[in-house]
This record gives C-alpha cells, structure tokens and sequence, in this order.
C-alpha cells in the first residue's frame, strides 16, 4: 500500500531539505507536497496488500496518489499463469470514476509506459522477489520525476507513456549530486535490474 507524493521516499525529502537549506530556495517539490496534504483528505486506498476481492482475486498493490487525487489497485488472478502474466488493475480518477484494465507484465515496457502499467509491473517484481524494492523504487522515482517533470501529478500526466529509464536515471544522478551515495546505489540497482530485461 502506497500513498505517492507523501513520505514515498526518504530520500525525497532529505534531498528537499539539503538543497532548500544550502540554496534557500522553495521548490516546486515542497510547494507539491503541501498541496498533497490539503488535498489528501478524499484520496482513498482501495484494498489492503494480500486482500482477496469476491472473484479470488489478491490485491498485490493499492496506491492513493495524493496530489492527482486518484487511486489504482492492482491484483494478481486466482488463475495468474507465470507463462501469461496478466494482472488486473482499478483505476479511480479524480471525479470517482472507475476504469478496469489488464495488463500483460511481458508486454510493460520500462522505456515507454504509463504510470499504472508501469506501477502493476513493479509490483510484480516485488511480489515474486526478482527486486524485493521495486515498488519502493518506482514509487520513489514517481515522486521526484513527476514534480520536475510536470511540476506535479495529475490523472492525464499519469497516463502518459514515459521512459522510467530515464527517469530513474535523473533520481540516481540527483541522489550522486546531493552526495546520497547509498540513495544513488539504491537507484542504480533498480536502473540496472530495469535495463536488463530481468522480469521474465
């Protein structure tokens, strides 16, 4: 279970706090994060981690973006086949619109994927152990790349395609300025286990 944009990642505000005091600057990052927060009161997490919905269906991830105002919960089939690896997903917007949609995880491509693809296939490499930190990885990089990016998140930037190579690749050069080597390793495990094909 995730809430993005709030507390998703360490780093994000230990970063925030080291430029904001050397440079005395307010960031469009901050300036997010407080709108998050006044807007986080109607977000709702649909479903727990390990949760089984009517249909035998579990829930292997359930996200509340804060600052798009919108949700998605992912679940694994009862009859999920490793050879055709489809996970189901909800996706609620910021009017309380539900979309259903399915995603085959070999089809996910990490250099061009919307938001909630890209989220049910990290969930998926966590939940099978083939990168424990993939949903905390990504989540991370959500919350940076979007802030600089768009200057914030919304429903329509979430599906947009993006090249999470590239977008993690900024948070792991972000972390190596800020002098954050263990945040750069971090990310650099995820890029590497990314670019490698390694998921199926």
């Amino acid at each position: 279970m995730n809430v993005g944009g709030i507390g998703a990642n360490q780093y994000a505000w230990d970063s925030e706090y080291r430029v904001s005091r050397r440079t005395g600057a307010v960031t469009n990052f901050r300036k997010t994060m407080q709108n998050a927060v006044n807007k986080s009161q109607g977000n709702v997490i649909h479903g727990l981690w390990g949760e089984k919905n009517q249909a035998g269906d579990t829930v292997v991830g359930a996200w509340a973006n804060t600052s798009a105002n919108t949700s998605v919960t992912v679940y694994q089939p009862k009859d999920f086949d490793e050879k055709n690896p489809v996970y189901k997903m909800k996706i609620w917007d910021s009017e309380g619109n539900v979309t259903e949609r399915s995603v085959n995880l070999k089809d996910v491509d990490p250099w061009k994927s919307d938001s909630f693809d890209m989220y049910a296939y990290s969930c998926y490499a966590s939940r099978s152990g083939k990168y424990n930190s993939a949903v905390s990885k990504y989540m991370g990089t959500y919350a940076h790349y979007t802030d600089g990016l768009y200057g914030g998140s919304s429903y329509y930037n979430m599906l947009q395609p993006t090249n999470w190579l590239s977008a993690v690749n900024s948070v792991m050069n972000t972390q190596y300025g800020l002098g954050n080597i263990s945040g750069y390793m971090g990310y650099k495990g995820f890029y590497d286990f990314l670019s490698g094909g390694n998921l199926f």
